[in-house]
C-alpha cells in the first residue's frame, strides 16, 4: 500500500499550504507535484487516484490544497498568486529528487504554466483542461464560473457551499497561449473529450503555441479537471515528459 504523509508547505509570500507526499514502493523514478483546480482540494478523489496512479507507477508525487482551498490559508486568486504554491512545492520535492514534472488541472494548469515560464530546471509540465480566455469557457458551466468568482454574492456562495475563499482583487496572470511560447521544457496537454467548462479549442491553441517536445492527448468521456476517466492519461503524460530531453531554445 502507498505510503502517504501529511507535510506543510511555506511559499514565498508567507501563505501555509497542507499537503500530502505519496511514497512510491520503491526508489523514485523523480517527482511530481499534483495541482487541483478551483474549488477542489487534495483530497478529491479523482485527486487521490491520479496521486496514487503516479506513485504505482514510481513517483515521489506531492499534492496541496491551493492558497483559499481546504485546510490551507489565505485567498484563491484564479491561477496568479497560486504560481507561489506550486514554487513551494516544487522546492520541497528537490530536496528528495533530481527531476520534477508538475501537471495542473484548470486552474491549476494556469498556476503550473505560469510557474514554469522561464524555468528551465523542470523535466515538463502537463497541462490537463487548460482554458485560454474566458472566450474558451463560454459554456454553462463556464458562465456560472465567473459568477461565482466575479461577484460578491458569487464568492459568498462559494465559500458557504464549498470553503473556497476567493479574493476580491482579480488579475490575470497572462495570456496561455503566449505564456507556453517562453516554456522551455516539454508541454504535454490532456483535455477531456466531455468537458462541460472548457472546449477542446482551447486545448488546440495552446499545444498550437507551443515548441517541441509536446503532446496532446484528447480523451473520450473525460470531463472537466481531474476526472477518474482521465487518470491513464496523464499518468502517460508524466512518463512521456520525462522521457523526454528538453533543450536550450
Amino acid at each position: 500500500m502507498t505510503r502517504v504523509d501529511d507535510i506543510i508547505l511555506r511559499t514565498a509570500d508567507g501563505a501555509r499550504l497542507a499537503g500530502d507526499v505519496y511514497h512510491p514502493s520503491d526508489t523514485p523514478r523523480g517527482g511530481v507535484v499534483v495541482v487541483h483546480g478551483f474549488s477542489a482540494t487534495r483530497r478529491l478523489e479523482a485527486v487521490v487516484e491520479q496521486a496514487r496512479s503516479l506513485a504505482d507507477a514510481g513517483y515521489l508525487v506531492l499534492t496541496y490544497d491551493g492558497r483559499g482551498h481546504g485546510m490551507s490559508d489565505g485567498e484563491c486568486t484564479l491561477g496568479r498568486l497560486e504560481v507561489h504554491d506550486v514554487g513551494a512545492a516544487v522546492a520541497h520535492l528537490g530536496g528528495a529528487v533530481d527531476q520534477i514534472v508538475t501537471v495542473g488541472a484548470s486552474m491549476g494548469a494556469l498556476a503550473v504554466l505560469s510557474h514554469a515560464v522561464g524555468n528551465g530546471g523542470l523535466a515538463g509540465i502537463v497541462l490537463v483542461s487548460i482554458a485560454t480566455s474566458w472566450r474558451s469557457v463560454t459554456t454553462a458551466r463556464g458562465a456560472a464560473a465567473a459568477l461565482f468568482t466575479r461577484t460578491t454574492a458569487g464568492r459568498a456562495y462559494m465559500r458557504r457551499a464549498t470553503g473556497t475563499r476567493i479574493s476580491p482583487i482579480w488579475q490575470s496572470s497572462g495570456a496561455p497561449t503566449a505564456q507556453v511560447r517562453r516554456v522551455h521544457v516539454p508541454v504535454a496537454i490532456v483535455h477531456g473529450k466531455a468537458d462541460a467548462m472548457v472546449r477542446a479549442r482551447a486545448a488546440l491553441d495552446v499545444y498550437r503555441a507551443a515548441s517541441d517536445p509536446r503532446r496532446i492527448d484528447l480523451v473520450d468521456g473525460m470531463g472537466h479537471a481531474f476526472q477518474l476517466e482521465g487518470v491513464p492519461a496523464v499518468t502517460r503524460a508524466v512518463e512521456w515528459a520525462f522521457e523526454q530531453h528538453p533543450v536550450n531554445r
